[in-house]
């Protein structure tokens, strides 16, 4: 079971999210990129894998859509270096894009209920970041210590026929915080997606 939410998360507006008990959230998650969620599952979790977390009681999943850049002429490389700095809420920016087998300690203040202006301190606690350059895809891994840890985050860039972008990002996890992950992961990667925007529109 898992819930999709499109331009903002669960706080911004409710209207935007249903349940969606999809594997791969009706499409959205490719085959290929179904391939690269697999095999960074199995090395970075020990064999693991989306059918063997499916089986855990406490399995939760989520996905995001928001368009960060609106019938946009930026090229993809440009698009790619301002996400790619931000692969995960951190303190501080990246001074380049992530590269796989990079660590960082993942810390966020969202903004709650885009516009509202209350932060909201969240500790995480370290992830491992894999990079799929051809695939304008990134995971997140969370590693021991992390509060949310056995779990993972996977975002992508998807250049639209309108030439606007869109970020998707898909959180699946083991841990038994499930719910509060499915409403807070919605809303921290959603003000992380607004600060990619905000980026792009300079």
């Amino acid at each position: 079971m898992g819930i999709s939410c499109a331009n903002g998360g669960t706080f911004a507006d409710n209207s935007t999210c249903r349940t969606d008990g999809s594997r791969d959230f009706r499409g959205a998650v490719t085959p290929q990129l179904r391939a690269f969620e697999d095999r960074v599952l199995a090395q970075h979790f020990g064999d693991a894998s989306v059918a063997q977390w499916e089986r855990s009681p406490h399995y939760h999943a989520y996905h995001l859509v928001n368009v960060i850049a609106v019938g946009s002429t930026i090229p993809m490389s440009t698009i790619w270096h301002e996400f790619a700095r931000r692969p995960a809420p951190t303190i501080g920016l990246k001074s380049r894009p992530a590269r796989t087998g990079e660590r960082s300690l993942a810390m966020a203040a969202p903004v709650l209920g885009r516009g509202r202006g209350i932060p909201i301190p969240l500790p995480g606690g370290p992830v491992k970041h894999y990079v799929e350059r051809g695939l304008l895809a990134l995971i997140n891994a969370t590693m021991f210590g992390h509060v949310l840890h056995e779990g993972h985050i996977m975002r992508w860039l998807v250049r639209k026929p309108d030439s606007s972008v869109d970020c998707h990002t898909v959180g699946r996890g083991t841990t038994r915080l499930a719910r509060t992950n499915e409403t807070m992961g919605l809303e921290i990667f959603d003000d992380l997606d607004m600060r990619i925007r905000a980026a792009l529109s300079n």
